[in-house]
């Protein structure tokens, strides 16, 4: 029996969606997948099967009747292999460039049997690109022949191609391995690549891509991509930087650079020569004869001066200073986006910097520790020495509200051939001289090399310890023979804070005898001792019969409290002197009293008190 297909929807020019059946169009027609022949490589297609109900027996009749099954072999004739249309990117991140959210759709010319697409690893199994599109994307057939990948995930290059190497943090020292190294990006291509115009897609021969019957081979189909990511505005310079970088000299001389900055990655124009420097730039003075630039990332050139403007006289000075020269960008030389969608830069900035000037500021300055004649003091070297080295720092200073002279110290006494101080490294000076708990104001450090010192620091204040203030606290009277003749007068002379300082006072009575008290750090109290034979001279000749004692001459900022003078009162009674007594100072009178009162005519002072009883005195 012979069948014969008589009227067949075409589905290629009709059916757009997958399985598409709607609006009555294809509804007599099954999906290509679903009428494929047998194949060795797919297994069974269509099958074709007797109906019970069609009375199909033998010719006789002597048969049941027929219910037999068939799978369809031979061809409906082999579809060709499907190929690329088109391929067109689209800006679904809405932003400039390659970016999450942005699409691919690529249109096939006949229906396919869509192989799986929902994740990358799908998708690259099916498509090569020649450029890493992103981290991550997913594919979805939006019909039998057109298929659409969107970006999940693309790697933010800008925040690398933004940075340059080039330049460290600690003043322009180069740094031959940091140059643009694509593999430190390997999840997204450079700009360059992945433009439109210039990314091809190839399907891949193992993706099995086939015509929607299966009767095709596998397409291996190739398209470069057109449409459009986003374009981006023209690159525009956001700054240029002159930095004394060569001979130390005033102006624009060799060695010296200048540093480019874009607001965006660009395509990076070639600037090996001046010639190359020239067609993409122009200065609006002479810097000089020479230079080449060197491109450290994608938004920032390094441009060197090999034989400066100012390298003889004359110079012309003033159109080269900073702040007047001005680089321009040429239209012409077609410095651009680095995917190249944006216009040509036309772009101009006055220059700032210095070909050569004083060293940036010191920073973090601290006082870490006080003493009674100084302190110690902590900071930070400049990141940048501006084209000399930090040979010396100034500390300045004020006390009592007037300023000091400045104290200047080497800034680098163990670095050989006046290398300079390292920048940024912590540098320690003992600010020594100073007075004794004196504040001091307005503390703040400048670094200076060759062209003079830079700006000031942060400022400080701090005070210097002080060895507190001595005063005579107390005293006692002991028995220095059996008789009463003789006594041992001894005197304790406190300090009043100041404990965290060593020092020393002077001390001195007015019957001659004399000394020095020290006192170590921690120690408040003090004493001394002098013998007074109570019968050997008439202390009734003496002014209310006692003996002057003076505190004098305190060191390291130690001060003289109350009292620093005083007296002792001997008692004239062999019977009074014939017993240990101490005496007290308090209420702000100044007497050390050993006297019975019936020994003189006026009360024991306000502000002295005698005891004699013995369990006062084990302390003493």
């Amino acid at each position: 029996m012979r069948i014969v297909i008589t009227d067949v929807c075409d589905q290629v020019i009709m059916g757009f969606g997958l399985d598409d059946h709607t609006s009555n169009k294809c509804n007599d027609t099954a999906p290509y997948k679903n009428t494929r022949v047998n194949s060795a490589q797919w297994g069974n297609g269509m099958s074709l099967t007797v109906k019970a109900s069609a009375d199909l027996t033998s010719e006789d009749r002597s048969s049941a009747l027929s219910t037999a099954t068939l799978t369809l072999s031979g061809t409906w004739g082999d579809h060709a292999a499907p190929a690329i249309m088109s391929t067109t990117a689209s800006d679904g991140g809405s932003s400039a460039g390659l970016n999450t959210g942005d699409k691919i759709t690529v249109v096939f010319d006949r229906h396919t049997n869509v192989p799986a697409v929902s994740t990358k690893s799908d998708v690259d199994t099916l498509l090569t690109f020649s450029a890493t599109l992103g981290t991550d994307y997913t594919g979805v057939w939006l019909s039998l022949s057109v298929l659409q990948i969107s970006i999940t995930e693309v790697y933010i290059r800008t925040a690398d191609d933004m940075v340059s190497p080039f330049i460290t943090s600690n003043d322009m020292i180069p740094n031959v391995e940091a140059y643009i190294n694509y593999n430190d990006i390997n999840s997204t291509a450079p700009y360059a690549h992945t433009k439109v115009g210039t990314l091809a897609f190839t399907v891949k021969s193992g993706g099995y891509l086939q015509s929607a019957d299966l009767s095709s081979v596998h397409s291996t189909s190739t398209d470069v991509l057109s449409g459009s990511w986003g374009d981006h505005t023209a690159p525009s310079i956001t700054s240029v930087e002159a930095q004394e970088y060569g001979t130390v000299a005033v102006g624009v001389d060799a060695g010296d650079i200048m540093i480019i900055t874009f607001d965006q990655p660009t395509n990076t124009p070639p600037v090996t020569l001046k010639s190359d420097v020239d067609k993409v730039f122009a200065f609006s003075s002479s810097v000089g004869n020479d230079y080449s630039g060197t491109w450290t990332s994608l938004s920032t050139l390094v441009l060197t001066i090999v034989v400066g403007e100012c390298d003889s006289e004359p110079c012309n000075y003033e159109d080269t200073d900073v702040g007047k020269l001005v680089l321009s960008t040429r239209v012409s030389a077609e410095l651009k986006s680095a995917d190249e969608s944006s216009q040509s830069s036309l772009s101009r900035r006055t220059v700032g910097g210095s070909w050569g000037d004083v060293p940036n500021e010191a920073t973090n300055v601290t006082v870490q520790s006080t003493t009674h004649d100084g302190m110690l003091l902590s900071f930070n070297a400049p990141v940048r020495n501006n084209g000399a080295n930090v040979s010396h720092f100034q500390v300045l200073y004020s006390e009592h509200g007037k300023q000091q002279p400045a104290r200047i110290i080497d800034a680098a006494p163990m670095v050989p051939d006046g290398a300079g101080a390292v920048l940024g490294s912590l540098q320690h000076y003992f600010l020594g001289n100073l007075q004794p708990g004196t504040s001091y104001t307005a503390i703040t450090v400048r670094a200076m090399n060759y062209f003079g010192a830079g700006a000031n620091s942060n400022v400080v204040t701090a005070t210097t310890a002080h060895a507190g203030a001595f005063y005579f606290s107390r005293a006692r009277s002991r028995v220095h023979n059996s008789n009463g003749e003789k006594v041992i007068i001894t005197v304790t002379v406190s300090r009043h804070g100041g404990a965290g300082v060593a020092t020393m006072v002077e001390y001195k009575n007015s019957i001659g005898f004399s000394g020095k008290l020290r006192y170590q750090i921690g120690v408040t109290d003090q004493e001394f001792s002098f013998p007074v034979d109570t019968q050997g001279r008439s202390y009734s000749e003496m002014p209310l019969e006692t003996i002057m004692l003076t505190l004098f001459n305190p060191t390291r900022g130690g001060s003289l409290g109350y009292p620093s003078v005083t007296y002792v009162a001997i008692a004239e009674s062999v019977t009074q002197n014939s017993r240990d007594t101490f005496a007290t100072v308090s209420d702000g009178r100044s007497i050390f009293d050993f006297r019975s009162e019936d020994e003189h005519d006026y009360a024991v002072p306000d502000g002295s008190t005698t005891d004699t009883r013995p369990e006062l005195l084990h302390n003493y």
